[in-house]
């Protein structure tokens, strides 16, 4: 099992990133949240009651749009998880509100989604080999005309653009 993360690793890591402002359409409400902390609260809002290893697949996803040529997801890793319809977890009021609760509880799902986070900042991230090209995910969709299922993990389906 790896080490916990520290809150000074976590300022470190984000200090990195310079602060931007967004253009529209973005989800709103996170434009000084710490890069880390954004990662986290996107992760706990979409797979809070997943495993760590669920996490780690959304983490990929976002990671890869991020790494996309095109740029249609977004310039940064921040464009990414907050570009308009994109991730349910940061733009459902519901979710956001289960968000903050983890946050000012310090919930197992939030250090969950921490390690995660840190994880995916450092380039330590670790995803099944199947996992490694995915662009896409969810937990009802079977199938789609311009998505290759690449595989699933306790009911999170995994997707990649054909």
């Amino acid at each position: 099992m790896r080490p916990m993360i520290r809150q000074s690793q976590l300022n470190e890591i984000d200090s990195r990133k310079p602060r931007k402002v967004f253009e529209r359409p973005s989800v709103r409400g996170y434009e000084e949240v710490p890069t880390i902390d954004l990662l986290a609260s996107l992760l706990v809002g979409e797979a809070e009651s997943k495993s760590i290893e669920q996490m780690r697949i959304i983490a990929k996803i976002v990671s890869n749009r991020n790494n996309k040529e095109d740029k249609r997801y977004g310039n940064d890793i921040r464009e990414v998880m907050l570009k308009y319809k994109q991730f349910y977890g940061l733009s459902d009021p519901p979710a956001r509100a289960r968000i903050a609760q983890n946050f000012a509880r310090g919930s197992d799902a939030l250090q969950r989604a921490r390690q995660v986070a840190y994880e995916t900042m450092t380039g330590t991230l670790e995803v099944p080999d199947w996992a490694l090209n995915a662009t896409h995910f969810d937990h009802s969709l079977t199938s789609h005309e311009t998505l290759k299922l690449l595989g699933e993990m306790d009911g999170l389906r995994v997707f990649q653009e054909e």
